[in-house]
């Protein structure tokens, strides 16, 4: 009776998760064919094995449910999980012990949201990238306040959606965030709550938006990283819209 080591089932294993991979890779490329063209192969390649690699440590072993989370990580940010805007979204329970039920429960969650955020035709959505361009980065009082005010103008829908404590533990984590990145100013910690909003939560690690990192983290004067970092975001802000317009 042949009886494979334990190194050797690993190595299997490591097969059969590349052979995966590479059919994840083929399924970006008509599930986010836009963002395919702006990010490239290279960096959806990294994306997919850190995908991949996050649903296999939440224990989203099986490859259905594995699929759903990756999806899910490419339109809502690679740290959806914990991001608090996305908390109405999660299901209760332990992936590992179910993870096709959860799976399942994950994207009934997501429809919903869609449904919710996105809205009919992408309407909301269209809606709320057409009014961000014109959001001035200056918040008064408080940023939590700002944010607040902000989402109420252009995107009630989404701020409804997470509630007003969701909200306020998203603008402390972004907080944190501006602080590594070191940015101080209202209007850089503001241009990071607009990049969690687009993005996800730590957006800055995503391979999907790698001019993120390049123009908002490097060694630049502070306003000099948040003028080229809003620019080039009006820019994707535009190109997403005409895409939107065009598929409507």
């Amino acid at each position: 009776m042949l009886t494979l080591r334990s190194e050797q089932m690993q190595a299997l294993r490591a097969v059969a998760l590349d052979a995966y991979r590479a059919e994840l890779l083929e399924h970006f490329r008509t599930f986010a064919p836009d963002l395919f063209k702006v990010a490239g192969e290279v960096n959806f390649r990294e994306f997919i094995r850190l995908g991949t690699d996050k649903a296999l440590r939440i224990g989203l072993n099986l490859r259905g449910p594995m699929r759903t989370f990756v999806e899910l990580m490419c339109l809502l940010g690679s740290d959806f999980d914990l991001d608090p805007q996305y908390r109405p979204l999660w299901p209760e329970g332990d992936p590992a012990a179910i993870p096709m039920p959860f799976a399942q429960r994950l994207h009934a969650n997501f429809i919903r949201y869609r449904q919710a955020c996105i809205g009919d035709h992408k309407a909301l959505l269209i809606a709320a990238l057409t009014d961000c361009r014109n959001v001035p980065l200056e918040p008064i009082g408080s940023l939590a306040d700002w944010l607040e005010g902000t989402l109420r103008a252009i995107y009630p829908s989404k701020l409804d959606y997470m509630g007003q404590t969701n909200l306020r533990d998203l603008v402390a984590a972004c907080e944190t965030l501006s602080h590594q990145a070191q940015i101080e100013t209202p209007r850089g910690k503001a241009l990071i709550c607009i990049l969690s909003i687009a993005f996800g939560l730590n957006f800055q690690h995503n391979p999907l938006y790698p001019w993120v990192m390049r123009r908002l983290i490097n060694d630049d004067p502070e306003p000099t990283r948040i003028d080229k970092t809003y620019v080039v975001l009006d820019r994707y802000a535009s190109a997403a819209l005409d895409n939107l317009n065009e598929a409507r």
